[in-house]
C-alpha cells in the first residue's frame, strides 16, 4: 500500500486475524488500574479538606458565640482575670466540651474607657498535627451615662 508521506507502508500484522495481543491488554488494565488510584487518593484527600474546612467553620462559630455570650454580660462583671464559667449558661459551656477555651479581658482607659475582650478557641491536638486555634478580639465601650 502507497502512503501519500512515506512511501510503501507493510503491515506487520495478520490481515485476517482482530484483537488485542495480551501485551495491550495488560498495558490498558495497568494504566487504567494507576489512574483508579490516583482518582482515589484525590478523593481521599478531598474529603479530608472538606471535614478541615466544616471543622473550622464550627469552630469559628462556637469562638462568635462565645465573644457574643461574654460581650452581651453587664459591664461590670466582664473584669480583667474574671472566670466567665460561672457566667454563662450551663448548656452552652458543655457545648464547648472538648474544646480549649479562654478569655483575656484588657481594660483600656485612654482616650475612653474601654474593655478590649480576646476569645482564643482551639481543638485538642492529636498526633502531631497541628490542630487550628481561633482568635477573636471585640472591643467593648462604657455605656452610656455611667460614670468611671
Amino acid at each position: 500500500m502507497d502512503h501519500p508521506f512515506f512511501g510503501k507502508t507493510q503491515h506487520s500484522f495478520n490481515p485476517g486475524r482482530t484483537g488485542f495481543t495480551l501485551v495491550e491488554l495488560a498495558v490498558a488494565i495497568a494504566m487504567v488500574a494507576a489512574l483508579l488510584a490516583l482518582v482515589g487518593e484525590m478523593i481521599v484527600f478531598a474529603r479530608l479538606a472538606s471535614r478541615t474546612m466544616q471543622q473550622q467553620a464550627a469552630l469559628d462559630q462556637d469562638a462568635d458565640n462565645l465573644l457574643d455570650r461574654i460581650t452581651g454580660l453587664p459591664w461590670e462583671t466582664i473584669q480583667p482575670g474574671a472566670d466567665f464559667s460561672d457566667s454563662l449558661p450551663r448548656a452552652f459551656i458543655d457545648g464547648l466540651a472538648g474544646l480549649t477555651w479562654d478569655v483575656v479581658v484588657t481594660e483600656e482607659t485612654d482616650p475612653i474607657l474601654a474593655k478590649r475582650i480576646t476569645v482564643r478557641l482551639s481543638r485538642p491536638v492529636r498526633g502531631n498535627r497541628e490542630q487550628p486555634t481561633v482568635r477573636l478580639t471585640a472591643w467593648l465601650y462604657q455605656p452610656a451615662g455611667e460614670a468611671r
